[in-house]
C-alpha cells in the first residue's frame, strides 16, 4: 500500500518526502487540511485489534476503469438494517377463501439470501382453527416450526407458536414455493401474504 503521489519539499525522493508531504500525512491522520487522501491499494481490510476475527473490507478491485464510486455518509448513524432486503409474495387474491396445498406461489430468488425473519398476514382472519403455511426451498422447507395465524388474527406476529427458521441460507436463483397446510375451520382466511426478511449474501 503506498500514498497517492506526494511531493515534498527539496527532500522529494522515492525513498524520501519533506514538508509538504509530512503535513498531508499529518492531515490524513489527524482529521485536518482541506486535502482529499488516497490510499493507492484495491483491497483494504480493516480488522479489530482485539478480535482479529472482525473485520471490514473495502475492494474498489471490481471498480470498471475510469469510475469513482462514491459512499456518501448521511448526517446520521447508519444502522445494520439499511441493508436489509424484504421478499414479500401473494399467496391468493384478496377475497377468495384459501384452499390447502403446495406450490401456491413459486419464484426464484433473485441473490444469495440469508433470512432473518418470516411472518404472514391475510386480509380475512380464520374462524375456529389457524391458518398454517410452509416456505421451502428446492422443495425441502427452511422452517422446524411452521408459519401460523391464530384464528380470528390477521397476522402471525401474535401466533402462540411463533415460526422457527431451520435453514436461513437461500442459494440465488434457488426454486422457492409455500404450501398452504391450514386454512381455517368454520371460516377460511382469505388474501395470504408471506414476508421474509433478511440480507443478501452475495
Amino acid at each position: 500500500m503506498v500514498f497517492d503521489t506526494i511531493s515534498g519539499d527539496s527532500a522529494s525522493t522515492s525513498t524520501k518526502f519533506g514538508g509538504t508531504a509530512l503535513n498531508k500525512i499529518g492531515n490524513f491522520l489527524n482529521g485536518g487540511g482541506s486535502e482529499i487522501a488516497y490510499i493507492k491499494d484495491d483491497d483494504i481490510v480493516i480488522t479489530d485489534p482485539s478480535t482479529t476475527t472482525k473485520r471490514v473490507r473495502i475492494d474498489a478491485g471490481t471498480v470498471s476503469a475510469s469510475n469513482t464510486r462514491v459512499l456518501n455518509m448521511p448526517d446520521r448513524d447508519v444502522h445494520s438494517n439499511v441493508f436489509n432486503e424484504v421478499i414479500l409474495l401473494a399467496c391468493s387474491d384478496e377475497t377468495t377463501a384459501l384452499t390447502v396445498g403446495t406450490g401456491k406461489v413459486t419464484f426464484r430468488c433473485p441473490f444469495a439470501f440469508y433470512v432473518t425473519g418470516v411472518s404472514a398476514s391475510v386480509t380475512t382472519a380464520p374462524v375456529g382453527s389457524t391458518i398454517i403455511c410452509d416456505i421451502n426451498e428446492a422443495g425441502s422447507t427452511i422452517l422446524s416450526t411452521k408459519l401460523s395465524i391464530d384464528a380470528s388474527e390477521k397476522t402471525s406476529t401474535s401466533a402462540a407458536s411463533a415460526a422457527v427458521i431451520s435453514d436461513a441460507s437461500i442459494a440465488a436463483d434457488a426454486e422457492i414455493t409455500v404450501d398452504i397446510d391450514q386454512i381455517g375451520s368454520s371460516t377460511a382466511g382469505a388474501g395470504l401474504k408471506v414476508k421474509l426478511d433478511g440480507y443478501r449474501t452475495a
